[in-house]
């Protein structure tokens, strides 16, 4: 690309208007600001849930059931695969680990898809 620009002015030219590099850096124009953080939420998550409850009701919606967590089916097992974790969807069951438990990646991907794997006490997914 060529970029033209006079070297000497022409007689009988008038001078051009500064442009927006040559403008004083008090009429540049702004930069965008970041968002501010929100402020905090006025309503309690407990009012708030209450208030969905009711307008659903209003609506003929079914109150949600509190979800039951089964108990732990027994002690940890040591390793699990993902021949472990799909057989224990096709039977519904549960499988529980511990923290000394060996899980494949793909046994813990399945697993945690399925929610199907039961951490007991002191134990980090």
């Amino acid at each position: 690309k060529r970029v033209a620009y006079e070297l000497r002015p022409r007689p009988g030219r008038v001078a051009m208007a500064p442009s927006v590099a040559q403008a004083p850096a008090a009429t540049a124009p702004s930069l965008p600001q970041a968002p501010r953080k929100p402020a905090p939420d006025p309503v309690a998550a407990a009012d708030m849930t209450a208030a969905i409850d009711r307008f659903l009701a209003t609506r003929g919606a079914p109150s949600p059931a509190a979800p039951q967590v089964p108990a732990a089916p027994g002690p940890p097992v040591a390793f699990v695969c993902e021949d472990d974790v799909r057989s224990a969807v096709r039977a519904g069951a549960r499988i529980v680990v511990g923290p000394r438990t060996i899980i494949t990646p793909a046994a813990r991907d399945a697993g945690n898809a399925a929610d199907i794997l039961v951490w007991i006490a002191g134990a980090a997914p």
